[in-house]
């Protein structure tokens, strides 16, 4: 199902943002999503 795969995607990014202290993700689309998130990485 479409919406059970969409909501542990959503989970997923909480959990990365939760570690990351990362409090907003700015970016749009997924692949500026992976760049924002390996700057944070630095």
């Amino acid at each position: 199902d479409l919406y059970v795969s969409r909501w542990h995607i959503e989970l997923d990014f909480r959990s990365i943002k939760t570690m990351m202290k990362m409090d907003i993700l700015r970016c749009g689309s997924p692949d500026m999503v992976r760049k924002e998130i390996d700057v944070h990485l630095l």
